[in-house]
């Protein structure tokens, strides 16, 4: 008798996860200064996958979005990211870049995308610039002055109150003000020596500082 032929059915199981892989998941970056990663398909996806990167203003990011199609998914593309350089003393910032995904392949589309942690390194400090460390006033005579100004953009207005320590000397104003768009102008504060009757040999006197701030 002839042997009759049979057909045997396999089936083929795939052991591919479908995941988005991304080379780092934290770093520093000093301003101005460029990092990155690279970001990755674990499986062919049966429609574009596109990754967005979303972020703050402290950073920017290139590409702002990759796209993985099911001809080119298993190829790892680099994504740079620069740090912003700016006027504000934002040193030890943490920035989080998220990812968000989008696919009309449902199990890509479904998926979470690990986020980045950037530490920011400022050299950028906070302070108050004070452009005199003395200055020699005469009773009745000569007056002289010292101007003030911020070493960084502050995010609200800085309130500098000023005052003596032993009544000495006068001062124009009390109060000084720096918002964040003038924060960098110097202001003038002129000192005038108080005439008394009171015979002195040279003496001196303080000017006090007091800083108020909602930054």
């Amino acid at each position: 008798d002839a042997l009759g032929s049979s057909t045997v059915e396999i089936t083929v199981k795939s052991d591919d996860v479908a995941s988005v892989l991304v080379s780092d998941t934290g770093f520093e970056l000093a301003e101005g200064e460029i990092g990155g990663y690279l970001i990755s398909l674990t499986a062919r996806p049966s429609a574009d996958v596109t990754v967005s990167m979303n972020h703050g203003d402290d950073i920017s990011v290139l590409p702002s979005e990759v796209v993985f199609t099911s001809a080119q998914w298993s190829l790892p593309v680099p994504v740079s990211i620069i740090a912003v350089v700016d006027d504000f003393a934002d040193s030890g910032e943490e920035i989080q870049l998220i990812h968000s995904i989008s696919s009309l392949d449902p199990t890509f589309a479904m998926l979470d995308v690990p986020s980045i942690a950037i530490l920011l390194v400022d050299d950028t400090v906070a302070g108050i610039l004070c452009n005199r460390v003395a200055i020699t006033v005469i009773e009745g005579g000569a007056t002289d002055y010292f101007t003030l100004k911020l070493e960084s953009m502050p995010t609200n207005d800085v309130t500098i109150s000023m005052g003596v320590g032993n009544s000495e000397v006068t001062l124009s104003v009390s109060t000084v003000v720096f918002t964040p768009a003038d924060w960098n102008v110097a202001q003038n504060i002129v000192v005038d020596a108080i005439d008394d009757t009171v015979i002195e040999v040279w003496h001196t006197d303080d000017v006090l500082f007091t800083v108020v701030s909602a930054d």
